[in-house]
């Protein structure tokens, strides 16, 4: 008797040995990834994990590491469950906040199941990297009515969806006389390709807008910030029409001179022309 009870306690202590053996094996053999380490803004991640129990309810969260884990918007960072396949297998998204919640951070993502417990951290950075505005492709001249063209490039980085708002910044505005249009006002990027995309935009002018150099800025928002590019429309001055006529006739001791007429847009007379000199004895 005394035999078997030492057997059992031995037993016992095998048993116990085993579970916490299989218990560690199956918290270490738990994992969760992503389908990237960065994503922009407005991205989604895509997750995918193993090493959980065949058929079990797995708990995910997405936290902000550090002192405030549910950042500024609590709504993305709620837990939420998936059911992992026969083979204990989860997949599962998440979408990365567009409204600045996520721009910058660090999160880590963890994944519970009724034993097995993973983690991975990942991060979130802009892949909108710039953009860039060419001159005016055409000379402007007061009195005519004509239009501009600037070519504006909008560069990214990386993987990931990316769209990029184009306006004119109503702080720094064009003039009165001067309408704009963007061959694209919404440049759209999908997959990793291409790196950079033009819109084109266009500037058009009234014949009455005054000669001069006209600064205005280029409002540019996509993947959770905002650029502003400098730009210069220049309006060059009109030339005048001037038509100077000289004397040419028999001598009649009179005074004589140049006659002419200067004028300019719209054939609009102006005043100052001078013809120099009248004379009355001049040899020849």
């Amino acid at each position: 008797m005394k035999t078997i009870l030492r057997n059992s306690g031995f037993l016992t202590i095998v048993l116990l040995i085993a579970n916490l053996f299989f218990v560690s094996a199956a918290f270490g053999q738990a994992t969760v990834m992503t389908d990237l380490l960065d994503y922009p803004p407005g991205a989604t991640a895509i997750i995918t994990g193993s090493g959980f129990q065949a058929g079990e309810t797995v708990t995910l969260l997405v936290e902000h590491v550090g002192d405030d884990p549910l950042g500024t918007d609590e709504q993305y960072h709620q837990p939420w469950t998936v059911v992992a396949d026969g083979s204990g297998n989860i997949e599962t998204s998440w979408y990365v906040p567009e409204d600045g919640d996520a721009l910058g951070a660090t999160f880590l993502l963890t994944a519970d199941g009724s034993i097995a417990h993973a983690e991975r951290t990942f991060t979130d950075a802009s892949n909108f990297t710039g953009a860039t505005i060419g001159a005016q492709n055409t000379a402007l001249t007061y009195g005519v009515g004509n239009s501009t063209i600037y070519a504006i490039t909008i560069n990214r980085s990386g993987n990931g969806n990316l769209t990029v708002g184009l306006s004119i910044d109503p702080s720094n505005p064009l003039p009165i006389g001067a309408t704009s249009t963007f061959s694209v006002s919404s440049v759209s990027f999908t997959g990793n390709t291409p790196s950079s995309k033009i819109s084109n935009l266009t500037i058009s002018t009234t014949n009455f807008l005054n000669a001069g150099s006209y600064n205005f800025k280029v409002k540019a928002t996509g993947g959770g910030i905002t650029i502003f590019i400098d730009a210069v429309l220049t309006i060059n001055k009109a030339d005048a029409s001037v038509t100077v006529n000289g004397y040419t006739g028999t001598y009649d001791a009179a005074a004589h001179g140049a006659s002419g007429s200067a004028t300019g847009v719209g054939g609009v007379a102006l005043t100052g022309l001078i013809l120099g000199d009248s004379f009355t004895n001049v040899p020849g």
